[in-house]
């Protein structure tokens, strides 16, 4: 599976947004999250851990910092030019606003 281009940053925190997921950025300009999966394949009594992207945000440069709020609803990004971005809010129903 493939989730960056370039290097990742994983922030200090964390990660988690309410324990269903985690978020990563990219030096590919892409804020990423993704969401834990039980996988049962069909042949098979078991189930294993699985990751899956729900969500990719398209930066206009490398993000070099993130930080998730305590509640996990709206997530500050910084890019290399130094400037903050993007004040993204998520909602319940997992659309975003960016700001």
């Amino acid at each position: 599976m493939e989730a960056h281009a370039g290097f990742i940053l994983i922030p200090d925190e964390d990660g988690t947004v309410n324990a269903r997921g985690f978020v990563i950025q990219g030096a590919d300009h892409d804020v990423k999250f993704w969401e834990y999966q039980l996988v049962q394949k069909s042949y098979s009594d078991t189930k294993h851990l699985s990751v899956t992207n729900v969500r990719t945000l398209k930066m206009n440069d490398d993000v070099r910092a993130m930080s998730i709020g305590p509640t996990g609803k709206h997530i500050v990004v910084a890019l290399l030019d130094c400037t903050v971005k993007a004040v993204i809010k998520m909602d319940k129903v997992g659309s975003i606003t960016m700001s």
